[in-house]
């Protein structure tokens, strides 16, 4: 193995910069400024990343805007931050990588969707394993019981029903799926203890989660009932987005930095402007056609989450003609000019 240690800290220790590279057979490490990596791909596709050791980065493995590339045999402990991260990169494949001991997630994945990971090993890190996105695709993944945190098998199920996640789960993520069961869990350093996202009508029951950044995460998660869980020493005890009609009884939330969060509407104005960013950055990465046809699929969610929430559109619609009155009143001729003029 050659070992590769960077003059600088604020520089990538490999930064590709082309499709179709292979990067095997290295120690990388030196990469300690923020958010500099050991390996770096941006918008990089079809590239190799096998047999390397990346340790004592702020990243060890970086992915961003990268689809279709491997990540084989990789070893990424000790970094300052996380093991293997892919934020905005999809179609990639994660198999038999170890990421330990690093100071925040050991494999992380972020607004990045049809990922494929099978045999990765997490353990003694801060949080072992993490997904965060804002829509179903970017939830979407193929994620086996293959993949371990602390010795536990991590269960992420996409588009099930009718069913119970068996015992000794490490990780629990449950999306797009009807009628689950989660019980008698203990959860414990990962991003979330249990995820439910796009689910409705299931359970959460009897599950103790700590030292999770959020002990149970509700997101556009409707109809779920929560019962009889404890939840110490959380970021978040549980945490819910664009989630309603859920009925909490008797769970215990204690030495968490907030027991139970629901963002209020200034959270649901936040994300539809951050929607309406993605949205012109794809209009100008993608063809027209591709851009329509993603369009339409963003568009039948905003009538999926009209449908589960229709209060939110309601309750805003009716403070923005409220907000028109007060201009109306205390603006009187500005208010006419400017309506003229519009």
């Amino acid at each position: 193995m050659v070992h590769v240690t960077n003059s600088t800290a604020d520089s990538h220790v490999f930064n590709v910069t082309a499709d179709l590279v292979n990067i095997t057979g290295f120690n990388v490490s030196g990469a300690t400024s923020s958010r500099k990596a050991g390996i770096y791909l941006s918008d990089r596709q079809h590239c190799n990343i096998s047999g390397n050791t990346a340790s004592n980065n702020d990243y060890g493995i970086y992915l961003y805007d990268s689809n279709n590339n491997t990540l084989t045999n990789n070893t990424a402990n000790s970094n300052n931050n996380y093991g293997i991260r892919l934020r905005s990169s999809s179609s990639n494949s994660l198999t038999n990588n170890t990421a330990n001991s690093n100071s925040d997630n050991g494999i992380y994945l972020h607004d990045s969707n049809n990922n494929t990971l099978t045999n990765n090993t997490m353990s003694g890190n801060t949080y072992n394993f993490g997904v965060n996105a804002d829509s179903l695709s970017d939830y979407t993944h193929d994620i086996d019981t293959s993949n371990t945190v602390d010795g536990k098998p991590i269960y992420y199920w996409v588009d099930r029903q009718d069913e119970q996640i068996p015992s000794g789960a490490g990780f629990v993520g449950v999306v797009n799926s009807t009628n689950i069961t989660v019980s008698d869990m203990v959860l414990t350093k990962n991003d979330n203890g249990v995820l439910v996202a796009y689910t409705n009508g299931s359970r959460v029951e009897n599950v103790t989660a700590s030292n999770n950044d959020g002990g149970i995460y509700l997101f556009a998660a409707s109809n779920n009932t929560l019962t009889n869980n404890t939840l110490t020493n959380n970021d978040e005890g549980i945490l819910g987005y664009l989630s309603n009609n859920n009925t909490l009884t008797n769970n215990t939330a204690n030495s968490n930095k907030n027991g139970w969060r629901h963002p209020p509407a200034v959270f649901e104005q936040q994300h539809a402007h951050e929607q309406h960013c993605k949205l012109e950055q794809r209009r100008l990465r993608y063809p027209a056609a591709i851009f329509e046809q993603q369009h339409a699929h963003e568009q039948h969610r905003i009538e999926q989450l009209r449908w589960h929430l229709p209060g939110l559109f309601e309750q805003q619609h009716a403070h923005e003609q409220h907000r028109i009155e007060q201009l109306r009143w205390h603006l009187p001729g500005l208010f006419e000019q400017q309506h003229a003029h519009e």
